[in-house]
């Protein structure tokens, strides 16, 4: 599935600057996205203008070369599946239960889920280690594991394009690796990603395909080794930074230091 947005701009109401300004760039089946950018620059909004959850000022989003617009919300979101940060207390639902919504889309309001909807469920489990927590309260978990249940939840859906919003936000070390490491693993299977990040290195070791924006509504666009550079994130978040290999075990890693601010 392909996934595009053509010349968008956005504006808040009552506000004369653009937040964003004639963004571009195409997505295919396997292709992993990070987004990037200083504070204040309009990541989020980037990814709810995408979604449809706000309306472009000028421009469109294009699921398979058909508008976001001509969409049905339910159509739509059989395709796409968002996993939102985590800002607030996680509800009272068990782990299975909230995965389970990820198959709204699937079955009518006042409709059970069938056989089909609970083995997508019973598959996300498995696939994200979750199927030996399902009975547990998702309140009750570190947030890793509910970051985990949210991934769980847009795999249940078995949509094709997988939207995240600084996924790896307030998570250590391993529950970082563990979720980004599972977010390749998903596009190795011809699913398109895009994840929003403060990571500079992230983006240098998990997704093919980079966009840089600044505060002023530019971007760039590209493969990752050309966007991610020392100038360009000198010119985009004010601080000289150095970018060099780091030897491991599973082999050569680009590492992005920040040096200093200007």
């Amino acid at each position: 599935m392909k996934i595009e947005v053509k010349n968008g701009s956005f504006s808040y109401p009552k506000k004369d600057r653009l937040v964003l300004d004639k963004i571009n760039f195409g997505l295919s089946e396997g292709d992993i996205m990070a987004v990037l950018g200083p504070n204040g620059a309009g990541k989020t909004t980037l990814l709810r203008c995408l979604l449809g959850f706000l309306k472009w000022k000028t421009g469109e989003t294009l699921i398979d070369g058909e508008n976001r617009t001509n969409i049905t919300t339910q159509d739509f979101w059989k395709k796409v599946s968002y996993v939102p940060q985590v800002r607030e207390k996680p509800p009272a639902y068990t782990v299975e239960e909230m995965v389970m919504l990820g198959r709204s889309g699937h079955f009518g309001a006042f409709s059970r889920p069938g056989h089909k909807d609970v083995e997508a469920v019973n598959k996300a489990l498995e696939r994200t280690g979750l199927d030996k927590i399902a009975k547990r309260l998702c309140s009750e978990l570190s947030g890793g594991e509910y970051q985990m249940v949210l991934i769980a939840r847009a795999l249940a859906s078995e949509a094709k394009v997988l939207v995240l919003d600084e996924p790896e936000s307030n998570l250590d070390f391993k529950n970082q690796l563990m979720v980004l490491n599972m977010v390749k693993e998903i596009a190795n299977e011809e699913m398109t990603c895009i994840f929003n990040t403060h990571y500079p290195a992230h983006a240098l070791r998990w997704a093919n395909l980079s966009f840089m924006l600044s505060r002023s509504g530019e971007s760039i666009f590209g493969p990752t080794e050309e966007v991610i550079t020392e100038k360009n994130i000198s010119d985009l978040f004010g601080v000289r930074a150095v970018i060099g290999q780091v030897e491991s075990e599973e082999g050569k890693i680009l590492d992005v230091v920040p040096v200093a601010p200007l």
